[in-house]
C-alpha cells in the first residue's frame, strides 16, 4: 500500500538501544513526494548519545526497526545538533548521513538546500521538543585522588605473578618520575618528559593508568584491589614511598600525600 507523503511520527523523548547502550533524542519521521523515508534526529544539551560521528549506523537501525518496519530500505538519516552538541561557534548543525550501496557508512555532510527545503515543507521542527528532560547529573561527592603514602603502610599481597619480571624496574625512580608529572599541574593524564627510558616512563605511568588502591571494609584489614606485585616490588627494592589512588569527599581536606584530583564521583 502507498503511503501519502508527510510527516509520520514526533517523539521527543525517542530512546535507542545499541551497542553503546542506551540513549535520548528527539526523532521526527517523514515520507517525501519521491518516496524516501527520512528521519530527522535532533540531539540537544542533556541528550545522552554516542554522537552521530560514532554511532550513525545504530541509529538508522533503530529508526528503520522502531519506524520503519515495512520499508526494505533504511531511512535518509538527518542529524539536528543543538548546543554544544553543534560544530564550534554554531547554535545549530544540520548534517545528512552518507552510506555507500552496501550500506556502509561513509561520513558526515552538511545537508543540501534541496533537503532542507523538502524537511520544511513536510513540516520539520528545529527546536529540542516540548517534552524534552535533559539528563540531570548528581552533584559530585566524592573525589578520587592521588596520594604518596609510605610503603610500609601498605598490607602484604597475595602474590600471583613471577615478581622477576618486576624486578628489573626501578620503582623508586619510576614514583620519582610519576610525583614530578602529577605535580606539574599540567593535563591529565600528564605527559612524560621524553628523555625517560621507555621502561621507567611505563612503570611511571602504572601509578595513574592502573593505580595501585586497597579495598577497606568495616571489620576487615586492608587488602588491595590492585597494584600488589608492585608494592612488593617497591618493598623488596626497598623503596620508602608509593603512590596510590584514594577517595575523599569532596568537600574535605586534602588526603595525606595527596599529589592531584583524578577523577570526580
Amino acid at each position: 500500500m502507498d503511503i501519502a507523503p508527510g510527516r509520520r511520527a514526533d517523539v521527543h523523548m525517542w530512546v535507542t538501544s545499541h551497542q553503546y547502550g542506551s540513549g535520548t533524542a528527539r526523532i521526527q519521521t517523514f515520507r517525501d513526494r519521491e518516496g524516501r523515508d527520512i528521519a530527522l534526529i535532533t540531539l540537544r544539551d542533556g541528550d545522552v548519545d554516542p554522537g552521530p560521528h560514532l554511532a550513525a549506523v545504530e541509529y538508522q537501525r533503530c529508526a528503520w526497526h522502531d519506524f520503519f518496519p515495512e520499508s526494505p530500505r533504511p531511512p535518509i538519516l538527518i542529524f539536528n545538533l543543538l548546543g554544544s552538541k553543534a560544530a564550534f561557534d554554531a547554535e545549530r548543525e544540520v548534517i545528512i548521513t552518507e552510506f555507500d550501496t552496501d550500506g556502509r557508512y561513509l561520513g558526515l555532510t552538511d545537508i543540501s538546500q534541496h533537503d532542507l527545503i523538502v524537511l520544511n515543507q513536510l513540516g520539520a521542527e528545529w527546536d529540542e521538543g516540548t517534552g524534552f528532560v535533559p539528563l540531570q547529573y548528581p552533584p559530585v561527592a566524592h573525589l578520587e585522588v592521588l596520594r604518596q603514602v609510605a610503603v610500609c603502610e601498605l598490607p602484604e599481597g597475595d602474590l600471583f605473578r613471577d615478581m622477576n619480571e618486576f624486578m628489573t624496574v626501578d620503582w623508586a625512580a619510576a614514583v620519582s618520575v610519576a610525583v614530578e608529572c602529577l605535580s606539574s599541574g599540567s593535563k591529565f593524564p600528564p605527559d612524560l618528559p621524553t628523555h625517560v627510558p621507555r621502561d621507567l616512563a611505563k612503570a611511571a605511568q602504572s601509578f595513574w593508568r592502573k593505580p595501585i588502591r586497597l579495598i577497606v571494609e568495616p571489620g576487615e584489614p586492608p587488602r588491595f584491589g590492585n597494584g600488589q606485585h608492585r608494592a612488593e616490588a617497591l618493598r623488596r627494592q626497598n623503596a620508602t614511598v608509593a603512590i596510590m589512588l584514594d577517595t575523599r569527599l569532596v568537600d574535605s581536606e586534602p588526603l595525606s600525600g595527596e599529589i592531584r584530583i583524578a577523577n570526580e564521583l
